[in-house]
């Protein structure tokens, strides 16, 4: 007997049974005088602790050596999380949950842009290595979800609007490129240094291969809302929200040395159909959410 499809609309998503949480988060800010940086480190465990995130995905983190004590001696990080990238750009993942592999420094990566610069698909003095952290990620466990993430920290924002525009533009270019490459789905999160309002109109939409998604920033980041998600329109996200750092644990007075508000978001990987008796492929719309599922 052959396969049927049925063909599913749902207005709203339903979270996916085995969801993988985000979280995206400039952790810099100003310094409130001695303590500065063990206080910082206090509300990072404490966002860990409460959120428990499956991965976070972190610009400027200073103390990229999460295991040694003399760093972590006043905020231990619980043992199952690890930390790859640099200072500029990393992640921090649950290796009970996700098996992670550093392409950043992947034979083919600078190649790649090398390629692309002679042939005039990237702008002259594009340098993207230093400012990002390029990774596999595979879910543990059956189904596996496979997929290529990006942790983003955009230029600094006291440059021309163009140009942070013109270093965007080449990111999503050069991304969809090792999106080809690799042949996996895509999701970048960061610190893009560019204003929502002002990335190109179509990738605010479905009719675009990467979509940016949108959400209400906390009042203190309403004018500057610089810190989002861009994902292949195979990985939808859902419930994405800002998380007041004063309600974490240990957050008191955060909000006075980190600039940036975390962003978290649910990443829904596999749904099962209404009988129950398979798994969805779920292709994303922006309002609405076709479920296909094989019976």
């Amino acid at each position: 007997m052959g396969r049927k499809t049925k063909t599913i609309y749902l207005r709203e998503p339903d979270v996916s049974p085995d969801p993988i949480s985000l979280v995206v988060w400039n952790v810099g800010g100003p310094s409130a005088g001695k303590g500065t940086a063990s206080k910082r480190k206090r509300v990072i465990t404490g966002l860990l602790e409460s959120k428990q995130p499956s991965l976070v995905l972190v610009q400027e983190f200073s103390w990229i050596k999460i295991k040694r004590h003399n760093t972590w001696k006043d905020a231990h990080i619980t043992d199952r999380y690890e930390y790859i990238g640099h200072k500029e750009a990393g992640i921090l993942y649950d290796t009970d949950e996700l098996e992670v592999k550093n392409l950043t420094t992947e034979t083919e990566i600078r190649p790649t842009i090398e390629k692309m610069l002679r042939k005039g698909e990237l702008s002259p003095g594009f340098t993207p290595l230093g400012r990002m952290l390029i990774s596999e990620i595979k879910t543990k466990g059956v189904p596996t979800t496979h997929f290529l993430c990006v942790s983003w920290h955009g230029s600094h924002n006291s440059r021309k609007k163009a140009d942070l525009l013109e270093e965007f533009k080449n990111l999503l270019v050069f991304m969809e490129a090792i999106e080809d490459h690799y042949d996996l789905p895509l999701l970048i999160g960061g610190d893009f240094n560019l204003q929502y309002k002002d990335i190109p109109e179509k990738f605010k939409n479905s009719g675009s291969g990467l979509i940016a998604y949108m959400y209400d920033p906390l009042k203190r980041r309403s004018s500057r809302l610089i810190d989002f998600y861009i994902g292949s329109s195979t990985l939808p996200l859902s419930k994405i929200a800002p998380v007041d750092l004063e309600k974490v644990d240990k957050g008191e007075d955060a909000q006075k040395i980190f600039d940036h508000d975390p962003v978290e978001a649910t990443l829904m990987t596999h749904a099962k159909s209404l009988s129950g008796s398979s798994l969805c492929y779920i292709k994303p719309l922006f309002k609405d959410h076709m479920i296909v599922y094989e019976t």
